[in-house]
């Protein structure tokens, strides 16, 4: 998903900075306010509105956001927290978007957003589903600006052999659960998949084998399992 705002006219409001004025710096294990998504859209709306220059030393952010209660937006297909890209394209425009994979659910968030930002279907200018529903925009219309939410729904296919490819050389039972957990949430697997990929991949499948051996086996079960649903 991503969110582009464009400047229009507004003579109201009073321009906030993002409190993140470094990259990647402002992230590490602890996420604070200053990450929510709403506060970084808001901060960037309110210097639309009143026509402040947008600077990429004050917007730029790489990392992770969070929801109104500080927990991450989504969790990525390895179960870490989800990375976000903030990237100003000119004193008018602005970029948000997420940058791995994983279990983001895009009509929360805009749910979320639009609640922040006092908006309801009555700010909706636009609203398109385009290249055979592979891309949903809606436009929003926030008093000064707009904020465009492009969803991009992710080819199966290729998303599934992204997954496959990324899956190490070995994998553990905890793991395998997680990322099956992921893949369904995601929708890219469904429920039947994900408990017959969890059963083939658990220890009791593998009791037979070598406790040494069974997470480099599991591994390759996963992989070719998950590519196996790809290819079908």
């Amino acid at each position: 998903m991503a969110i582009v705002m464009s400047l229009g006219s507004c003579g109201k409001g009073t321009a906030e900075k993002s409190a993140e004025s470094d990259s990647a710096a402002g992230v590490a294990e602890e996420y604070h306010a200053d990450n929510d998504i709403a506060m970084t859209v808001r901060s960037i709306a309110d210097a639309i509105c009143v026509g402040e220059p947008l600077d990429t030393v004050d917007y730029n952010f790489y990392g992770v956001l969070t929801d109104g209660q500080g927990h991450p937006l989504y969790t990525d297909l390895q179960g870490n927290p989800g990375n976000w890209d903030v990237d100003v394209l000119s004193p008018t425009t602005a970029v948000i978007r997420n940058v791995d994979l994983g279990d983001l659910l895009p009509d929360d968030l805009e749910i979320y957003l639009s609640s922040m930002l006092e908006m309801d279907e009555s700010n909706i200018v636009d609203s398109d589903v385009i290249d055979e529903e592979d891309t949903r925009v809606v436009v929003y219309d926030f008093g000064g600006g707009f904020i465009r939410i492009i969803r991009l729904l992710d080819d199966k296919q290729r998303t599934l052999l992204e997954a496959a490819r990324g899956i190490g050389g070995r994998l553990s039972q905890n793991d395998a659960a997680r990322l099956t957990r992921a893949l369904v949430s995601a929708e890219l697997l469904t429920q039947r998949e994900g408990q017959l990929l969890l059963s083939a991949c658990s220890d009791g499948a593998l009791a037979e084998v070598d406790k040494t051996d069974r997470d480099r086996l599991r591994s390759a079960i996963f992989r070719c399992a998950v590519m196996g649903v790809a290819t079908t």
